[in-house]
């Protein structure tokens, strides 16, 4: 029986896997070298990062916080999903990489407007 993070993993992946001009992995972490969280990726161009927990009440550990400072700090894209609705946002972030590549905003005002005007079935869901 899978973990409640486990269920989450799962969907994470099987998202990331259907995502056209993504690529991904889930570093083993071995307890040498450098820390990372649970996935690292690259989307239309974009470095993204993602966590995954199993629900809105667990935290960051210092180190993983740490890492997704260091991530933002390069402009990387950092996700934390613990939900179906953490999943969507998350979602439709990749979406704005994938659609708008060069100019990359989702960030801005304008994403976020643009955002919140999607609905799920805007979003893309396979690899052409």
């Amino acid at each position: 029986m899978a973990t409640p993070e486990g269920r989450i993993k799962r969907k994470v992946s099987d998202l990331l896997k259907r995502l056209p001009r993504t690529y991904y992995f889930m570093p083993v972490q071995t307890g040498l070298g450098a820390t990372t969280l649970d996935y690292l990726g690259c989307c239309a161009g974009h470095f993204f990062a993602i966590e995954t927990k199993k629900d809105n009440k667990s935290k960051l550990t210092p180190r993983q916080f740490m890492t997704k400072l260091a991530i933002e700090k390069a402009d990387g894209a950092v996700f934390l999903v613990y939900d179906d609705e953490s999943l969507t946002q998350m979602h439709a972030r990749l979406n704005l990489m994938i659609l708008h590549p060069a100019s990359y905003f989702w960030t801005t005002t304008g994403a976020r407007h643009y955002l919140s005007q999607l609905s799920n079935s805007d979003l893309i869901m396979e690899r052409e």
